[in-house]
């Protein structure tokens, strides 16, 4: 009669000391997936300031009659602005690197600065447009940059600047919450590793004390 009722309390050790190390397993995997793919979004955002100012210099050229494509980069500045907010295909740049899907950035801060870059696009390009095609300049500034020069070569340039800016304040941010993450991974590990120990010696100390009882009877 003691046989059924010392594989109970042993199967429930082994049940548990499984549970816990799927649990340790997973919230691992979640850490570690926080991290993930970090260097490639830092990467497009610090490219941002690049092009930024490949734009300006192609847009001059052109306005000299040397050859050059400024609606390629000003496309691929909003293609990776919107894929640096809400995730998805970052456009591959003539001599930078190639393209690469990434996820969208769901820091507050880091999204309040990528919405003002992506308007600071917008009003660079159609200022860029207009020097081209010889118009007027647009009378919208949606990033509220409040520029009060009338040259358009001047504005271009002072967007330009604006743009490489905030570039620069968005990846620095990026770069310091991927810092954070990797602290709290540590923390994380750690207290698995604790966590982890002290469930097998409660399991270890179960057993024993399951196998006395057992040798008792």
């Amino acid at each position: 009669p003691f046989a059924g009722s010392a594989r109970r309390p042993i199967a429930a050790i082994l049940a548990t000391f499984a549970l816990s190390s799927a649990v340790t397993v997973g919230l691992s995997i979640w850490a570690t997936s926080r991290s993930e793919h970090r260097a490639a979004v830092l990467q497009i955002a610090a490219r941002q300031r690049t092009l930024a100012e490949r734009y300006v210099k192609e847009v001059l050229l052109v306005r000299s009659g040397v050859a050059a494509d400024p609606a390629a980069t000003a496309t691929d500045l909003r293609e990776s602005a919107d894929a640096l907010l809400d995730g998805g295909l970052a456009p591959a740049v003539n001599g930078d690197d190639d393209e690469t899907v990434i996820s969208g950035a769901s820091d507050a801060a880091v999204r309040g600065e990528l919405e003002q870059e992506r308007r600071l696009v917008h009003d660079l390009t159609a200022t860029g447009s207009a020097i081209l095609a010889g118009r007027p300049m647009p009378p919208a500034e949606t990033a509220h940059e409040r520029i009060a020069t009338t040259d358009p070569i001047a504005r271009l340039r002072i967007l330009s600047d604006l743009t490489s800016n905030v570039a620069l304040n968005t990846a620095r941010t990026i770069a310091a919450n991927a810092d954070h993450s990797v602290s709290g991974l540590i923390v994380i590990q750690i207290g698995l590793g604790v966590a982890g120990l002290t469930v097998s010696l409660l399991l270890a100390l179960a057993l024993v004390a399951a196998t006395r009882r057992r040798t008792a009877h």
